[in-house]
């Protein structure tokens, strides 16, 4: 499918035209359902950057409202000081306090510093949701066609998050703005709450869809949450093995995982060893060249060895992964990775003493042979991979030839040398 979506992508409408129709339709449609993954995959991803800036731009409006209310709290403070020691003092008897504390802070005035006083109240635990209900205009520019252009589903029989999402899309189409009594709330959290719910228990609309949305964004990128026809924001479920073969699968894949005296699994299936092999031949092979490259001059053999004894490393990793995966107890994964290095020392060890004395189109008939094979294996299937599992980007076949070039003028300076 992807394949077909592809060639979609690069042909032309005449190439398209002139093609037979169970060509034709087959790449319409495979490639109009990849644009419709990716366009609903860029939509999500919109709604999340946005969501995250505007957390971030109310950050910085209660930074500037600190700093620009610190002169004013200084003020207040100072106020503050001095009515404290007036009630402190004993020597003001109490029928003359309120008189001297008028007389020192009239009562036009003193409404004015508990107008600015109000202004910087902030709560104690302060997560600026005030400031971030500012942009709620904005939001309601496109939150209603958001809810309503995607289709949400969790895994869970009861979600109360999509439950108001749900609630959100039928307040929008029939034009209603008040959250009526009885709507979910158990997804709001408990700093959520101050602003959500009045002291009167009444639900906030402003609030109440500000929190959706919010708890939405991360939902999704939980995973918890999934959108239909997106594959980043794919079901979960769909990454596993259905339910209807695992049941199938399950009796014999408990048999052969019962945990060991050490608490480990013990190693299960062939595949792990496929690779330790495999990986063990891929060494030996590096050896050959290297040693081969020895023979023919011990700066070649040193270049070689540079450049291939460094990429056997994540192969090192990668065996040991997987298993791990297999649940292959730790002690055997440790004396496994111990001789890591043994194949590449035996082979450019049997190579070197074999080639040492034959004549030196010998030497470079068998240089050339392994890095043919080595470049095969590299164009034919690394860089395929590669290109399935991750996007294009138009400086990787640039990047790719350079280090070919690089290697080549490095393999030059050393013969000039």
């Amino acid at each position: 499918m992807k394949f077909l979506a592809q060639l979609g992508a690069k042909s032309t409408n005449q190439a398209l035209e002139r093609a037979p129709e169970e060509r034709r339709y087959p790449i319409l449609v495979a490639f109009l359902w990849h644009a419709h993954e990716e366009i609903t995959d860029e939509a999500i991803e919109m709604f999340d950057a946005m969501l995250a800036d505007f957390y971030r731009r109310a950050g910085n409006d209660l930074h500037m409202l600190r700093k620009d209310a610190a002169r004013a709290t200084n003020e207040l403070v100072r106020h503050f000081d001095s009515i404290g020691r007036m009630l402190l003092d004993p020597g003001i008897p109490d029928d003359r306090l309120r008189e001297m504390i008028r007389r020192y802070l009239p009562d036009e005035r003193l409404r004015e510093k508990l107008e600015v006083s109000e202004r910087l109240v902030r709560p104690l635990d302060d997560n600026y949701f005030d400031l971030l209900a500012q942009r709620y205009t904005y939001i309601r520019s496109f939150s209603p066609r958001l809810l309503s252009s995607f289709v949400f589903r969790s895994n869970l029989r009861h979600d109360p998050l999509l439950d108001a999402v749900d609630l959100l899309r039928r307040l929008d189409g029939y034009g209603k703005r008040k959250v009526p009594w009885g709507a979910p709330l158990d997804f709001v959290g408990p700093k959520w709450r101050p602003y959500v719910v009045d002291d009167e228990s009444r639900i906030d609309r402003r609030y109440y869809e500000m929190c959706v949305l919010w708890e939405l964004r991360g939902a999704l990128r939980s995973g918890d949450v999934w959108v239909e026809g997106s594959r980043r924001y794919a079901d979960p479920e769909s990454y596993l093995i259905p339910r209807e073969r695992w049941s199938s699968r399950a009796g014999g894949a408990s048999r052969g995982v019962a945990p060991d005296s050490d608490g480990d699994r013990p190693e299960s299936g062939s595949g792990p060893w496929i690779i330790f092999f495999g990986v063990a031949i891929d060494q030996f092979s590096d050896g050959v060249m290297i040693g081969t490259g020895s023979s023919v001059g011990l700066t070649l053999g040193l270049l070689l060895a540079l450049g291939q004894v460094p990429a056997d490393i994540p192969e090192g990793f990668a065996m040991g992964a997987n298993f791990r995966g297999a649940g292959v107890a730790r002690r055997t994964r440790l004396l496994l990775s111990a001789p890591f290095a043994v194949p590449i020392l035996l082979g450019a060890t049997i190579s070197y003493f074999t080639l040492r004395g034959q004549p030196e189109l010998y030497k470079l008939m068998l240089l050339t042979f392994t890095a043919g094979v080595l470049t095969t294996l590299v164009v034919e299937e690394l860089v395929p991979e590669a290109h399935e599992e991750a996007a294009d980007i138009r400086l990787a076949p640039l990047v790719f030839a350079a280090g070919f070039a690089l290697f080549a003028l490095i393999s030059a300076y050393f013969e000039i040398e």
